[in-house]
């Protein structure tokens, strides 16, 4: 559930690569802010077909459609060729819907200082203006999920 907090809510899609780098980024918002950090991550898409505890032994707060779709204000920065892509292979409206309503922002136009309450990240890289080395302290600070860790370890010592 959404409170009155101001949050960043990274919107995972695409393969692991387009969820982490965009993730990231939130985070490192996140630390400068003091925004909380939340994430859709879903695990019925193709291209990363588990969810983000199966993979990672790292807290965050992941939301669903129906917690998405429940905002009343947000501001959300994203490219609608990439949203319409992913609503086609995933079959899930609650981003577009919520674009009909707010409407969408260029990722390039992205400043952590926006005063939105909600804001939404919809992209597959590093946020323009972030500072990629606090970024990359996130994707450091990443542990392996424990059952993910022992297919490691076997798959490594084979």
């Amino acid at each position: 559930m959404l409170n009155n907090s101001k949050t960043i809510i990274c919107y995972c899609a695409g393969g692991l690569g387009n969820r982490l780098l965009p993730l990231a980024s939130c985070w490192a918002v996140a630390e400068l802010t003091g925004r909380k950090l939340k994430a859709l991550w879903r695990e019925d898409d193709p291209r990363c077909q588990t969810g983000f505890e199966g993979l990672f032994d790292t807290h965050l707060e992941i939301i669903d459609d129906q917690t998405l779709a429940s905002l009343d204000q947000c501001r959300i920065y994203g490219d609608m060729a990439d949203v319409y892509k992913n609503f086609y292979l995933n079959r899930k409206d609650s981003l577009i819907r919520l674009i009909q309503k707010f409407g969408v922002h260029a990722c390039s136009s992205f400043s952590p200082e926006d005063e939105a309450r909600h804001i939404i990240i919809y992209h597959n890289s590093f946020l323009p203006g972030v500072e990629e080395t606090l970024a990359q302290r996130f994707l450091r600070s990443l542990r392996p999920a424990i059952d993910l860790a022992a297919c490691i370890e076997r798959f490594a010592k084979q």
